[in-house]
């Protein structure tokens, strides 16, 4: 009788979210704020997002979400958890709205540097530097700047929660903090591949 009261609750849990089954799908939840793995933070015209960005996106080829569109993945890839840092001003790319001199500075510490300046701090153990700092070369072609920031999973997936901390860089924002639940990541609904 309890195992049977447990399905049922632990079903009707589930049964609120649907499964996600597509990359457009899983976009839309990703950038609902409700679903809290989209944080944002402004300083002065400066907006600032971090965005979890799941394996899925990058491990299936076609807009769906099923067996004969995933890609062969490296056995390293399940155990990273990446987030996308996106810099803008005025829906912009906040380089191309800088000086020469603060530009190309600021092209190096992105491209080389941002390893110094950012850290996942999970509540339950001490800070954690990440493994890659990939930033992508957009030309003034997008809507922001992006920086791809790559940690190790396996050190940060048993907490509770962790708090993604950047120091100011350059651009004079003092430093920010994004806080994650852990459970909002390992909770997204993509289908049969949690």
């Amino acid at each position: 009788m309890g195992m049977m009261l447990l399905l049922v609750i632990t079903g009707c849990s589930l049964a609120g979210k649907k499964t996600i089954k597509s990359r457009a799908a899983l976009m839309d939840y990703i950038k609902d704020p409700a679903n809290g793995v989209q944080k944002t933070d402004s300083v002065r015209e400066l907006e600032v997002v971090l965005t979890y960005r799941p394996w899925q996106l990058t491990a299936f080829t076609g807009e769906d979400f099923n067996v004969k569109n995933r890609k062969a993945m490296p056995a390293v890839a399940e155990n990273e958890l990446s987030f996308v840092l996106s810099l803008s001003a005025n829906h912009k790319e906040v380089l191309r709205q800088l000086q020469f001199s603060q530009y190309s500075e600021l092209v190096q510490v992105l491209a080389f540097r941002m390893k110094e300046f950012i850290e996942a701090i999970p509540d339950n153990g001490n800070p954690v530097e990440p493994i890659e700092c990939l930033f992508q070369q957009t030309y003034g072609l997008s809507t922001a700047n992006n920086l791809l920031v790559v940690f190790d999973r396996r050190r940060l997936i048993n907490a509770t929660s962790l708090r993604l901390r950047v120091k100011d860089f350059g651009l004079n924002t003092g430093e920010m903090n994004f806080k994650m639940n852990i459970s909002d990541i390992k909770n997204i609904p993509v289908s049969g591949m949690n």
